[in-house]
């Protein structure tokens, strides 16, 4: 295994590693943590604890939730959605208490309902439900409540409750592992800022609109007092100009 300084290009560290693959986990938490004390970086005690804890202890649902992972990135095309949401489904199901399955699954139907893939109340229902499974297995994990504001905000546009997170008002997780969170706060932001705007725009708009209206039903008004004024003018003109029968 071997680090290399994107910068540079130099090599940082580099070492030959001889491990049994039967830990998987284990084999990647030890060459992390070879890495970080080869360059060395001082980890705060929560980190290190994430670093060495195993995200399932079932190898088969992993394999299933890395293959999610690559079909929830291939693209946002319906098959594509709907078999990482079946991959996600597996890896939960193996791993009952494989938290960021849980969050995969919860963030995929909220995705494909934002896409118009399946609006139905049962898949945002399965959507809540599994964001708090992530949360029941571990309340502090990063990806349980980046779900759940995936779920208030994809499902309902309601922007008070996806923001409502630990993270968002400087509240820090157990889980450090929150970047993806912080992310999805700092993106929402932004689009409760353009929906804003663009809310103002519609009501500017609705107002010209109203405002062509008026003038609309005014002008039809007056030209109709116009011409119903003209009519009159014009009776009372043959009117004065007949002469009763059998007079003068």
């Amino acid at each position: 295994a071997a680090l290399t300084s994107t910068a540079s290009l130099s090599q940082l560290w580099s070492e030959t590693y001889d491990g049994s693959m039967d830990d998987l986990f284990g084999a990647q938490a030890d060459v992390a943590q070879r890495v970080v004390e080869a360059v060395g970086i001082r980890l705060p005690a929560a980190e290190q604890r994430l670093l060495l804890a195993d995200p399932t202890d079932d190898l088969r649902a992993y394999d299933y939730f890395l293959r999610g992972r690559d079909y929830e990135r291939r693209s946002e095309l319906e098959s594509d959605m709907r078999t990482a949401l079946e991959l996600y489904d597996e890896a939960a199901e193996l791993d009952p208490d494989f938290a960021a399955a849980w969050a995969a699954v919860s963030v995929m139907r909220s995705r494909i309902r934002w896409r118009g893939y399946d609006d139905s109340a049962l898949n945002l229902r399965l959507a809540r439900e599994a964001a708090e499974r992530a949360l029941a297995v571990d309340p502090d994990d990063a990806g349980g409540h980046f779900a759940l504001g995936y779920y208030h905000y994809y499902g309902f546009r309601d922007y008070d409750a996806a923001l409502a997170l630990p993270g968002a008002d400087g509240e820090e997780l157990r889980d450090t592992r929150n970047a993806q969170l912080t992310t999805f706060v700092s993106s929402l932001m932004v689009r409760v800022a353009l929906d804003q705007v663009l809310a103002v725009r519609r009501q500017n708009h609705r107002r010209a609109e109203l405002a062509q209206l008026r003038e609309h039903v005014v002008d039809r008004h007056a030209g109709g007092f116009q011409a119903h004024q003209h009519v009159e003018d014009q009776v009372g003109r043959l009117v004065r100009g007949v002469r009763p029968i059998g007079l003068g």
